[in-house]
């Protein structure tokens, strides 16, 4: 038989093997069970024996020595034994007793003259009882025991198996290369729960504020001392024992802005980025089972430009050191005060690298088992920096949006001022084409966002709408006042658009002649006609009708005869007039009617016949002069008379 103690092989062990986890985790004053997967590492903890003699007229005998390994017994007839041995706890079954038929689960019995729990003792039965026994084994650690403490590091579960052939289980690699004498050894490693370290920084407003420096980078510009009144930075872990090799703090601090800033005047060994101080040897300082740890760091912003001297101006700095060193570090901060406005934040990141911490999961780096990357804290504080210039508030609006009328929609404006600090600030709200929830809102910065996050606007009008937000700084810091101001486009919609519909089209044809004659008698006749196609017909004749093209006829001196004919005709809407210069139109309905017709669309378009426009102009003038001579022979017939 052979145990492997890796959960891996590359080539099947020889016949009768035990399986096993190279080693297990457990708490400090806690028991542990052997099955299941470990909680810490993963390992499956279960203690099985495969492959021996599966005999099953294993005769547990009733002699106090069944069961014993060594010169004062051996195992009953068939029967395979185990021996179980730690040095700083002890095992135990549940309800297990002594004597025949020991209680133990599946069977398995122990000796006689054993009391359990025991850290060492035999048990002994078939293969398949000791295997349902083995599941059921639980280990506690002696009261306070912390293996990371102990005189010989973790205990060690040591089991020696014979089995029901009397074959020795002997303990091979992967390969199956036999490496022991029959001992298999399971490393027991009791630890506390890592406690992360407590880091705190606590710096009233007024040390954290200044006003801009004429000289940036002067040696202690702005100095926050641990020793300043108001002022707490301390770093505890509870876990922790400075000076031990395994006890180091990794410390991160970078700011975010546009300053940089320094740390305390200790001297530093370990001075670099986060990721080469813990992987590789140029710190001296972390232990090997460490270095993996970087691989479970907690994200940190990228691109930071890390100092090689904490004293020096830095935008980040990271060390590992003991407790103390980094607190007396952190003891001493100076801020390069930049020449204008700024809002700059430090922040640290303090990380215990485990520090002997039950860990989080095996073979990162094969061989060493990874510390709980969770161990650890950060705290940040605000550096504020104000000239003697007062910077205008920037409103920012929300996206271009729509809404009906008749309806609101959200429309959250917000507002920014760096120099605001708590004044009051004033916003005045219009709007074109809506109507918003607020005209006028005010309070300090914290209060005017919160207001213009809820305002709201009403459709009121159809076409492009906006609000817009103006925001008076009251002259915060200092005097005069500052304005900013910011539009959001809001296109209003009608959700009920107006249909509308064209006038019914009446079509009616009428023709008008008329012929006018003056002479000395003073004789005038006029004809009309009237022609409708609807569909009731009506045409009225007047029987002295006489239509003539405009001409003058003169028989006598005294007498003038004239006759002006002007026929116009209306057919489903078209007129036509005839006449110098007359125009025709014909509209939708008509077949034909002369080259000059319209295409049957009523477009309102006159297409012209007979004389052109020079035409109408001689035949006005014709019209003058007719009317001349008519007034004269009437005045020569008065002057007869």
């Amino acid at each position: 038989m052979v145990l492997t103690a890796s959960p891996a092989r590359s080539a099947a062990p020889p016949a009768g093997y035990m399986e096993a986890p190279p080693s297990v985790y457990g708490e400090v004053d806690a028991t542990l069970l052997f099955t299941g997967p470990d909680p810490y590492i993963g390992y499956d903890r279960t203690l099985e024996i495969e492959g021996a003699d599966p005999s099953t007229d294993c005769d547990h005998g009733t002699s106090a020595t069944d069961g014993e390994l060594g010169s004062t017994g051996q195992p009953s007839a068939s029967c395979a034994t185990v021996q179980l041995e730690v040095n700083h706890g002890t095992l135990t079954f549940p309800g297990a007793n002594s004597g025949d038929g020991g209680g133990l689960p599946g069977g398995a019995e122990i000796l006689n003259a054993t009391v359990l729990p025991n850290p060492i003792f035999n048990i002994f039965g078939t293969v398949a009882e000791l295997n349902a026994a083995l599941a059921t084994l639980t280990y506690t650690p002696d009261a306070g025991y912390e293996s990371t403490t102990g005189s010989d590091g973790p205990d060690i579960l040591r089991l020696t198996i014979i089995d029901g052939a009397g074959d020795e289980v002997v303990l091979v690699d992967s390969s199956t290369e036999v490496v022991g004498d029959g001992d298999i050894e399971i490393a027991i490693n009791v630890e506390q729960p890592n406690d992360p370290p407590d880091l705190t920084i606590d710096i009233p407003a007024g040390l954290r504020t200044f006003a801009a420096s004429a000289d940036p980078g002067s040696l202690d510009s702005a100095v926050i001392r641990s020793t300043d009144p108001g002022v707490t930075i301390d770093l505890t872990d509870p876990d922790i024992d400075d000076g031990e090799p395994d006890d180091y703090l990794l410390m991160v601090a970078w700011i975010e802005g546009s300053g940089r800033f320094g740390l305390g005047f200790q001297s530093v060994s370990c001075v670099g980025a986060p990721a080469d101080l813990v992987t590789v040897a140029v710190c001296p300082q972390v232990p090997a089972n460490l270095k993996p740890i970087a691989e479970l760091l907690p994200d940190l912003p990228s691109g930071l430009n890390f100092g090689t001297t904490p004293s020096d101006y830095n935008e980040a700095i990271a060390v590992v050191a003991e407790r103390s060193t980094v607190r007396d570090l952190l003891s001493y901060i100076d801020y390069e005060v930049p020449a204008s406005d700024a809002d700059d934040t430090i922040n640290v990141l303090v990380h215990d690298l485990g520090n002997n911490g039950l860990p989080l999961k095996p073979n990162v780096v094969e061989g060493i088992a990874v510390p709980d990357p969770l161990g650890f804290d950060s705290a940040s504080f605000d550096l504020t920096v104000r000239d003697d210039e007062n910077d205008p508030p920037v409103v920012t609006a929300p996206p271009s949006t729509s809404v009906d009328i008749g309806a609101a929609v959200a429309v959250p404006f917000s507002v920014t001022d760096s120099d605001a600090g708590d004044g009051t600030l004033t916003a005045t709200i219009t709007g074109v084409g809506v109507s918003p929830s607020a005209s006028n809102l005010s309070g300090d910065l914290a209060s005017l966002n919160a207001q213009l996050g809820a305002l709201t606007a009403t459709g009121v009008s159809e076409g492009p709408g906006s609000v817009t937000v103006t925001v008076d700084d009251g002259g915060n810091t200092p005097p005069p006042a500052e304005q900013g101001s910011a539009s959001v486009v809001i296109d209003v919609i009608d959700p009920n658009p107006t249909t509308t519909t064209e006038p019914t089209t009446t079509t009616s044809s009428t023709t008008t002649s008329s012929t006018t004659s003056t002479s000395t008698s003073s004789t005038t006749s006029t004809s009309s006609t009237t022609t409708t196609t609807d569909p009731t017909t009506t045409t009225t004749t007047d029987p002295t009708t006489t239509t003539t093209d405009a001409s003058t006829t003169s028989t006598d001196p005294t007498s003038t005869s004239t006759t002006a004919s002007t026929s116009s005709t209306v057919v489903d809407g078209s007129t036509s007039t005839s006449g110098p210069g007359s125009s025709t139109t014909v509209g939708s309905g008509v077949g034909s009617g002369g080259a000059d017709q319209g295409g049957g669309v009523d477009d309102g378009t006159l297409a012209r016949t007979g004389a052109p426009t020079t035409g109408w102009v001689a035949w006005g003038l014709g019209l003058v002069a007719l009317g001349g001579i008519v007034l004269v022979s009437r005045r020569r017939a008065a002057l007869r008379s």
